[in-house]
């Protein structure tokens, strides 16, 4: 496996961890798109820096792009925004051939969604960095 699928392997394996899953929080890919009638999910973007530090590096930001229902307000993306960071912030992680290393995340409003105004979105970022072959 080369070192970008090493890293986003890495970066997004904690979404499919039990602990992740028992929070019922629908977890999509980069290139989802929300289907009419849809509540709440999440879509998990990983960006990997194109000039690593060494062959054995690579940095990048995770991106998580929550969208929650529009009527009920700002706090239902602050609990997911929450549960993120207690997953992801300053955390190490085991992965295939390697670490993973996060660091302290973002939050912000982005506003309604273009394509399903019933939908807020919230962005959540984390800075991470991946080294394989420890």
């Amino acid at each position: 496996m080369g070192r970008f699928t090493q890293t986003l392997s890495g970066a997004t394996g904690v979404f499919g961890t039990d602990e992740w899953k028992a929070t019922n929080i629908e977890t999509q890919p980069e290139n989802y798109k929300a289907r009419v009638g849809q509540t709440e999910y999440i879509r998990v973007t990983s960006l990997m820096n194109t000039k690593p530090i060494n062959r054995r590096s690579v940095s990048g930001l995770l991106v998580v792009d929550i969208f929650v229902e529009t009527a009920r307000g700002p706090r239902r993306g602050s609990e997911i925004a929450d549960l993120l960071d207690s997953f992801l912030a300053n955390k190490s992680f085991a992965a295939i051939d390697g670490i993973v290393q996060f660091f302290t995340p973002a939050y912000q409003a982005v506003g309604e969604d273009k394509d399903l105004p019933s939908l807020y979105h919230y962005s959540f970022t984390v800075p991470f960095n991946f080294c394989t072959g420890v």
